[in-house]
């Protein structure tokens, strides 16, 4: 088991996961080319390999295997500065999955639009909603 902070990217129509998280849980790696382009379609990095990795909430029994593209980098700290968690009252109380969403902190796995449907599943399975 390996602690990483995640970002549910709804605007990325594929996953990401740090290089050095690989490496560190040692994930095969298959070979696959893909170009990755950012603001206005320009490529920015090649990268050449993809694993599958598992991801577990820290709080609950929720998990899911994503097929992720291996980078080097993935985005700055997130959020880029620090957020005042006491205009955030109606957050107390609640048991979060990142209890530091407010500190600046890097991503390493960016779970991509590929995947939210089977996220959204199980939060309506969750919340009683047929």
């Amino acid at each position: 088991r390996f602690t990483v902070r995640v970002l549910i990217d709804t605007e990325s129509t594929r996953s990401f996961l740090l290089k050095r998280i690989q490496q560190n849980l040692s994930i095969p790696l298959e070979n696959h080319r893909c170009e990755i382009s950012g603001f206005g379609e320009t490529v920015v990095w090649i990268s050449k390999g993809r694993c599958y990795v598992t991801v577990k909430s820290r709080i609950s029994d929720f998990k899911i295997t994503i097929q992720a593209i291996v980078v080097p980098t993935l985005s700055h700290f997130m959020p880029s500065r620090s957020i005042p968690i006491q205009n955030l009252s109606e957050i107390k109380g609640l048991e979060l999955a990142d209890p530091y969403f407010y500190k600046p902190a890097a991503i390493e796995i960016i779970i991509g639009s590929d995947y939210l449907p089977f996220i959204n599943c199980i939060a309506v399975k969750r919340s009683g909603s047929p």
